[in-house]
């Protein structure tokens, strides 16, 4: 037995003989008892961190700085040839797990495992391997092209990121003039982008097709394990969020035209700040931002601040923007490191500040599930993963005065919190009414695409603004939100685990303690238990009906009506 069949970690993943080599390992490892499939699968979970510490850190790497040659070609290694390999030998280790006659006897807390390997078998197929490799290539493309958007304001280059601190601005001619310089800038790759979507939604609908299914769509439910909602779900939420959110919504933007002092909401005044304020300047340097990070952290949750700090010493935060870097931000797991990596484009506005939080409530998810085994259930479902993200911005809202000692500054950042959580799930069902409407009609052309988008987005996101005059930009405006290109269908868990996250901060201004550890004991489970319990788990419920809806909202009306 050579090393790198006995120990992963040995495997040079350059070398694919090697990475075969482990994978029959595994597909001819002795199973005589359930105590031998277990030991099995603790094998496979070994296998498994070892690639994804190889696969992440290589597209960290890509991901800040997609200019980086080297660093581009490691991680198209992954994605093209590394991967569709362990694919392959995915869907045989699946079927060597279902086929083994002690799978039975295991005990119950492997009914998740079993349940998504079932799942996992019937829709693999050999044939979408490359497929799914070609896509891969596609998004980073996508990536690559984002990451070379850059605009000249007053002389200097700025990265789009950058240009946030402009469109907040109290000076509505300077606000304009930013956005228009961001929209054009945009508007210089569209066609290049519709392309790479008509590529990608053809690839995806034959992925679905060669699976057995009629479109991309119902392929996904599947693959995502969406057991306990279905497509009809999405649309009834669609449906509430019409009803009781938007209305708030109009009510939030009302009031800030007439504190802008101003007769039209355009889109540039979406994010403005009224004459006589100054927009939030939380911290001056990013160094600052950790900081003062770690300490709102530390009064929510020790534990809590003990995470960015360790992130921080081992230098795995990569959070200002740049020219090269890709847009967005995630936080990403490194198994045998044990640590996580947050990647952000920050700038110094209170957006910032959040996304900080937000992907340290990843991190935090990562530390306790790491000990989970099998490997497979550290993995989270998204709903289950967000609302760890979206509950840690609101948990430490009351914290915030480490940025904002003024508390009138602190009421403010509160305020635009919660607002921007009623103004955040007309755009998520947007984007997921969007996703819906594009594979269900994957023969549309481009125009018809962008045209819907401007149907679905007046009719939700973008109910109050007033888009005269700016119809093309409008239909375009959904190419910048990475998820529709890059991670197909992930956005309705933002919106399911936004109303969690209101629940759980709910119940944390009634009590502290009982919250906190609720939504530990809940993120500790990992993927090991359904979403119904891991929100029961957290305290509550996993619901996202009318009633539920209209109830947060008023939660939500009645906590803004306290911030002045």
């Amino acid at each position: 037995m050579t090393k790198s069949q006995q120990d992963p970690t040995a495997i040079s993943f350059d070398d694919l003989s090697q990475v075969e080599e482990h994978l029959n390992y595994l597909l001819d490892f002795e199973i005589d008892s359930v105590e031998s499939l277990i030991s099995w699968l603790g094998e496979c979970s070994k296998f498994t961190d070892a690639v994804s510490e190889r696969v992440n850190r290589n597209n960290i790497a890509f991901s800040c700085n997609t200019e980086d040659l080297q660093a581009k070609e490691r991680h198209e290694f992954d994605q093209k040839q590394l991967l569709p390999l362990i694919a392959k030998y995915r869907a045989k280790l699946n079927k060597r797990f279902f086929d083994c006659p002690f799978r039975d006897s295991l005990p119950d807390f492997y009914g998740e495992l079993v349940k998504r390997t079932v799942t996992a078998i019937e829709i693999h197929r050999d044939e979408n391997i490359p497929i799914e490799a070609e896509t891969r290539g596609l998004v980073n493309e996508y990536f690559a092209i984002l990451g070379r958007m850059t605009v000249t304001w007053n002389g200097e280059e700025k990265t789009l990121q950058q240009m946030d601190e402009y469109l907040r601005s109290s000076d509505r001619d300077e606000r304009e003039r930013a956005w228009r310089l961001v929209q054009s800038r945009r508007l210089q790759d569209k066609h290049i982008l519709d392309g790479i979507m008509d590529r990608l939604v053809e690839m995806r609908h034959k992925i679905a097709t060669n699976a057995g299914f009629t479109n991309y769509r119902d392929y996904m439910f599947k693959k995502l394990n969406r057991f306990e909602y279905s497509p009809d779900d999405c649309y009834r939420l669609r449906d509430a969020v019409q009803k009781y959110v938007v209305p708030l919504y109009d009510k939030i933007a009302a009031r800030h035209m007439r504190r802008l002092n101003i007769e039209t909401y355009r889109p540039w005044d979406v994010d403005g700040t009224p004459h006589g304020q100054k927009a939030l300047k939380p911290f001056e340097t990013f160094d600052e931002l950790v900081a003062k990070s770690v300490k709102v952290l530390n009064r929510v949750d020790p534990q809590f601040g003990q995470v960015l700090q360790g992130m921080a010493n081992r230098n795995c935060l990569d959070l200002e923007t740049r020219r090269g870097k890709r847009p967005g931000g995630f936080c990403t797991r490194l198994p045998l490191s044990q640590t996580s990596f947050i990647f952000m484009n920050g700038s110094t506005t209170h957006s910032s500040v959040r996304t900080i939080l937000h992907e340290t409530g990843h991190a935090v998810h990562n530390l306790l599930t790491s000990s989970l085994q099998p490997s497979d259930y550290r993995s989270a479902p998204a709903e289950a993963a967000e609302l760890a993200s979206m509950s840690m911005e609101l948990l430490t809202m009351p914290a915030w005065d480490e940025f904002y000692p003024d508390p009138s500054d602190l009421h403010r950042a509160q305020r635009e919190q919660l607002e921007g959580i009623v103004e955040f799930l007309p755009w998520a069902l947007t984007v997921d009414s969007f996703q819906h409407w594009i594979y269900l009609n994957n023969s549309a052309d481009a125009n018809a695409r962008n045209h819907k988008f401007t149907e679905i987005s007046r009719s939700l996101a973008y109910h109050c603004v007033d888009w005269s005059g700016l119809e093309e930009e409008l239909m375009h405006g959904w190419k910048a939100q990475v998820h529709i290109f890059a991670y197909p269908f992930y956005y309705i868990e933002y919106a399911i685990a936004q109303l969690g996250a209101l629940q759980l901060y709910r119940n944390y201004k009634t009590d502290k303690a009982s919250a906190i550890d609720g939504y530990k004991r809940a993120l500790a489970l990992g993927s090991s238990a359904p979403l119904s319990k891991i929100y029961a788990t957290a305290g509550i419920k996993f619901d996202f009906s009318e009633e539920t809806i209209k109830e947060l909202m008023r939660f939500v009306e009645d906590e803004l009506s306290h911030l002045g």
